[in-house]
Formats: structure tokens, sequence, C-alpha cells
């Protein structure tokens, strides 16, 4: 007598039948690994898109909101809101919160690592001079009242930004790719029911 053991291949059609149930489950997870992978992605290209004075403000400040398979939404946010993220992203004008003005350089300003050499506050013999520019932050050159003077600083309530991080391509275009990778071995997954 020939007999079969097709335990197997009952427990695969069982799964099989379950494979839709698992379906959110599955998509859910692909998100949220892939939204891991592309916020990696984001730091990485942090670092070279802009001038970077705190290396860990990007992995201390994104967020990745999962996906759960009732609610199939990911995204990732900027929880700190420190380093203007969506001004970087989309350019546009960045405003005013605790100062009086923003001081912007001028060429006779000298610019270092830790920013612009000296500070306006740490200008010696300075003063604000209001012009048709608006008001100028000028110091003087030299001792006495003849001494030449130079404007070193320009005082401006909003201060405009370019585009220069395009998170919303990276972020768009490393979950597509990223969902390409993740997304057929997690439904493989759900149908053998592991």
């Amino acid at each position: 007598m020939l007999t079969f053991d097709i335990t197997a291949l009952e427990r695969l059609g069982e799964n099989l039948a379950r494979a839709p149930e698992r379906l959110n489950e599955t998509t859910a997870i692909a998100l949220n690994d892939s939204a891991f992978t592309v916020r990696s992605l984001l730091i990485d290209t942090w670092g070279e898109s802009v001038t970077v004075r705190s290396s860990h403000l990007m992995s201390a400040s994104l967020r990745v909101v999962k996906a759960d398979p009732t609610d199939l939404e990911v995204s990732i946010i900027d929880v700190l809101q420190k380093a203007h993220l969506g001004l970087h992203a989309h350019g546009g004008a960045k405003t005013l919160q605790h100062a009086a003005a923003f001081a912007i350089p001028t060429s006779n300003t000298r610019l270092t690592a830790h920013g612009p050499q000296p500070s306006p506050r740490a200008l010696a013999d300075s003063f604000v001079k209001h012009t048709a520019k608006g008001p100028v932050i000028y110091a003087r050159q030299g001792r006495g009242k003849g001494a030449p003077i130079k404007a070193m600083y320009v005082l401006k309530t909003t201060v405009s930004m370019l585009m220069d991080w395009p998170a919303e391509s990276i972020f768009a275009d490393g979950m597509r790719n990223e969902m390409a990778a993740n997304w057929p071995a997690a439904c493989i997954k759900a149908i053998l029911g592991r």
C-alpha cells in the first residue's frame, strides 16, 4: 500500500486561505521596514546638502510614525523642530521668533567654522544706522572720530531661504525602491505562515 503525507500541503492551503487576512499586516511590516531605511537615507543626505553643526541633530529629530494593519500610512516627522526642515525642503521665508532682527553678515565680516566673526554683539565701537536698505550695523576701523567705518551686518526681520535639501523626493524615491524590495518577501512570509 502506498501512502502520501500531505500535511505540509494542507498547511500551505490553510496559509493561502489566511493570506488575505495577513495582507494588511504584511504591508504594514514592509512599510515600517522601508521607512526606517529611508530615515537613514534622509539623515545621510542632510549632511551632504547643508552645513552641519551638530552631527546628531537629524538622528535625534527624525522619528518614524509606524503603520499598523488598520492604518497603512507611514511618515517620518521632525519631533524637535529645531533645524527648520520644512524651509530646507521647500524654501520660503524664515521669520523671527525671539530676536529683534536677523543680522546678515556683509562682505566685511569674516566667516569661520563657528559663524561670522566678530559676532554682532562682540563688535567693538559699533553703532546702528538706518539706511534706505534698512538698519545696518557699522563698526569703526580705528580710533577717534575720523576713523573709517565699515558696514558689518544688515538687519532684516525676514530672510528668504532656497530649497537646499530635496527631502520629499528622497522620501518618495526611497519608499518606492524599498517597498519594491521588501514587499514581495513579506508576502511570501505571509503565505508560508512565518
